[in-house]
């Protein structure tokens, strides 16, 4: 973690914290990596499945997954606001 173990004793919370979020953002930004090489090999195998979904590098970081509504169970009014939300962003004001 770039720190001496007998240092990590003598830090405060919040410098474990920072210290932890740091290491973190090290092993995301790793994945992140090692996820453009599974992305490009998935996406575009030659004798892959020619129905398999494609993947994104953002994948295999457990910190950036997201999990997607599925748009076709949801009434046409909760997908307008979802499509709205998505390509506008949470900037934009209401109308009232």
């Amino acid at each position: 973690m770039g720190v001496p173990e007998d240092e990590i004793g003598n830090l405060n919370f919040k410098e474990y914290y920072a210290l932890m979020k740091r290491k973190q953002m090290a092993d995301d930004a790793a994945r992140l990596n090692a996820g453009y090489i599974y992305a490009a090999i998935h996406n575009t195998a030659a004798f892959g499945d020619p129905k398999r979904d494609a993947v994104q590098p953002s994948d295999i970081v457990p910190s950036m997954r997201q999990e997607l509504p599925d748009l076709t169970k949801m009434s046409a009014k909760d997908q307008k606001a979802y499509m709205f939300a998505v390509f506008q962003g949470a900037g934009k004001k209401k109308r009232r």
